[in-house]
């Protein structure tokens, strides 16, 4: 079959239309215009969450992914309608002066989506322990797991013990068999699959420009990058992700070019591919670490090639279905089907569990199956000078309440390791905080999405287990 040349991926037969010839449109007219198109499609797809009496319903749109905002705010009914809620809140004002803003954004409403299709089960073994009550210090105060799930607008939480599963709780419409969106923790499972293909042999180095393994990017800012500088976000290639200027913000920008794409069907906007192709060179590789999405969209186009596959189809053979998913997965993709896989990925916080026990282990499976190797675990762990050593190959140092490394998502979802006391730990949430005097929050204000907090929890949580 013959490939698109720009995309870089299986062409549909789909004639080039003369707008998209001519590029997408710009401008600040035009940036209007895309905005309203996107608008209108948000809101037609939050319509078809209503029945025709107006009633909220729990039933998702054909493709959407986990509950409705209305299910997620009609889940919250029973802790914001509670003196204990807000007096939460008055307290965080009085100590740490934010304010919780709950974000309940599902990018599926403007995007396609596709399944990771789960295996062969392997359940957890269980052996539950009551930790709702369990207490920590934060910002000297005393508070309990419980007040964690129900003013920092906590999801889920999952704890696993030497393999064991030891605590989960849910809240906001949301149970254990619920896909959540784990946002920028999708990085990891990019940087876990870039280690799988060396072990398989399809990648032979980091040290490798991504070239070898993406010929398409030949003749762009991305030739002569390699692939140990995109996993550790030292690409230079221009990109920001922090601007407080939404439209000249590099990932603002991509969702509406893949959103515009998309509704158009190719008229208007650009592919993922498209997009990251457009891109300029700031810098030499290894200069600065920038934190880069399109980076790992590079990568798992990458992977896409060496694997000759889809990204998600990938992630299915070589991770979740070895792993012993006891649930599918779905990841957004554009109308081409190639994933933005640096943000994409939905599942549920037991199966998110999964990767984190696989790095604890070593690289080994529940079936004893080898799919990293030690070396790369170590690896991808080791943090960068650059990064002042708080990142490695799409993974995060914990912090100081708890030695070892998270993969970290938007609005505080992430899947933490502790090595040392043999344990995994898994938030989804929707928490989104700013501080008051803050006149225009943006993407550049300096949020607080619960995820120190957190890392405080499990420490307590930690210890709590080993003493036990």
């Amino acid at each position: 079959m013959a490939r698109d040349p720009v995309e870089g991926r299986a062409g549909a037969g789909r004639p080039v239309s003369a707008w998209r010839a001519a590029g997408p449109v710009s401008g600040p007219i035009a940036n209007l215009l895309d905005m309203f198109a996107v608008l209108l499609t948000v809101v037609r797809r939050l319509l078809m969450w209503l029945d025709p009496t107006g009633r909220v319903t729990s039933e998702s749109p054909p493709g959407s992914l986990g509950p409705s905002p209305f299910t997620v705010l009609a889940g919250m009914r029973h802790t914001v309608f509670t003196r204990r809620y807000w007096s939460a809140r008055v307290s965080r004002l009085r100590h740490s002066r934010t304010t919780a803003v709950p974000t309940i954004f599902k990018p599926e409403l403007v995007l396609p989506s596709v399944s990771v299709p789960a295996g062969v089960a392997v359940p957890w073994p269980e052996q539950p322990v009551d930790l709702t009550q369990l207490s920590y210090e934060w910002e000297g105060r005393r508070r309990t797991v419980e007040d964690f799930m129900i003013d920092r607008e906590t999801d889920g939480l999952v704890f696993i013990k030497d393999g064991t599963l030891v605590f989960e709780a849910y809240a906001n419409g949301f149970e254990a068999h619920t896909l959540h969106h784990c946002w920028s923790s999708t990085k990891a499972y990019v940087s876990t699959l870039i280690g799988n293909a060396i072990h398989l042999g399809l990648i032979d180095d980091v040290a490798d420009p991504i070239e070898r393994y993406l010929p398409a990017v030949r003749g762009s800012a991305w030739e002569g990058t390699s692939l140990h500088h995109l996993l550790r976000m030292e690409s230079g290639v221009a990109w920001d992700e922090h601007t407080s200027h939404l439209f000249r913000n590099s990932q603002f920008a991509q969702w509406q070019r893949l959103t515009l794409d998309y509704l158009t069907d190719g008229r208007l906007g650009r592919t993922r591919d498209a997009f990251l192709l457009g891109l300029p060179r700031v810098e030499a590789p290894g200069a600065r670490f920038n934190y880069n999405s399109a980076n790992t969209q590079v990568l798992a186009w990458a992977l896409e090639q060496v694997h000759a596959k889809p990204f998600a189809q990938v992630l299915a053979e070589q991770l979740w279905q070895p792993l012993g998913a006891q649930a599918d997965a779905a990841t957004y993709t554009d109308r081409v089907g190639a994933a933005p896989a640096s943000m994409g990925l939905y599942a549920t916080p037991r199966d998110f569990a999964r990767l984190g026990q696989l790095m604890l282990r070593g690289g080994l499976a529940p079936d004893g199956r080898r799919l990293l190797s030690d070396a790369w675990v170590a690896q991808a762990t080791e943090f960068s000078e650059l990064s002042e050593r708080q990142y490695g190959y799409q993974w995060w140092e914990n912090g100081p309440e708890l030695a070892g490394f998270t993969a970290s998502g938007f609005t505080g979802n992430v899947i933490s390791v502790a090595p040392a006391a043999e344990m995994v730990g898994v938030r989804t949430a929707h928490d989104f905080s700013i501080p008051p005097d803050y006149s225009r929050p943006s993407l550049e204000s300096p949020v607080d999405m619960g995820r120190e907090e957190f890392q405080a929890l499990f420490a307590a949580v930690a210890r709590e287990l080993e003493t036990s």
